[in-house]
């Protein structure tokens, strides 16, 4: 009777890797396709409002760190001082050494941030729902309108929101590996929050998402009776 239930619950079990694959599948397609779609379309797109701007900061931002911190002309600019050029001086650095002109790489650019929002969004998605809801998440952030058509030109919102977005991936990866967090984990959030509040400094709010699933574990391992040392 064991050996006869064992043998049922095989093909069910096959059944459900199928299932798993086919939308795991479905995500690496929409992500394929987001990629092919950026590579394709990012010189078909003009100057957005605030680019012009944004390319001159990029260059002195260069001029700061070339000068060894001498040149402060990146902060007397409008007012971008009250960014940290976290996409402008990539980009920057990205157009002096692409074939491309200015703009051209700057689309490029924030095209494949964007095609990384929807990786890390798959992602999360994935971790907190499963395939399909991995899936569907990809495939509805991609064909959503005001996302797609902002990645190449808007290195605000779209940066941010990978950002944010990659640090509430990473504090659920840690969460799952209390209470030792493996270094990588630990080197690719701070890389990531850093990077994050660079672009804006909302970004702070990833050290929310870091921190509070610590204090529920702590809360529930207090609950369960572990003592203020083993806390």
């Amino acid at each position: 009777a064991t050996t006869s239930a064992s043998s049922r619950s095989r093909p069910t079990r096959i059944a459900r890797g199928l299932v798993a694959d086919r939308y795991d599948a479905l995500a690496a397609l929409v992500i394929a396709s987001a990629l092919v779609a950026v590579c394709a379309t990012f010189r078909m797109y003009g100057i957005a409002w605030d680019e012009q701007g944004e390319t001159v900061y990029g260059s002195l931002l260069l001029k700061y760190y070339g000068s060894w911190f001498r040149d402060h002309s990146a902060f007397e600019f409008v007012n971008f001082r009250y960014y940290g050029g976290g996409v402008e001086l990539p980009a920057a650095i990205f157009a002096r050494l692409s074939p491309l002109d200015e703009y051209a790489t700057r689309h490029l650019f924030c095209g494949l941030i964007g095609v990384t929002c929807v990786v890390a969004t798959w992602r999360l998605a994935r971790r907190v729902g499963g395939t399909r809801a991995g899936a569907l998440a990809a495939l509805f952030l991609i064909v959503s309108p005001a996302f797609y058509g902002h990645i190449f030109i808007n290195a605000r919102d779209v940066p941010f929101a990978t950002g944010i977005t990659l640090s509430l991936l990473l504090a659920l990866r840690a969460q799952a590996e209390l209470p030792k967090i493996r270094l990588r984990n630990l080197v690719l959030f701070g890389l990531t929050l850093g990077w994050t509040i660079s672009v804006r400094v909302g970004g702070v709010l990833g050290i929310l998402f870091w921190l509070m699933p610590m204090v529920l574990w702590l809360a529930a391992r207090a609950r369960a009776g572990a003592s203020w040392r083993e806390l």
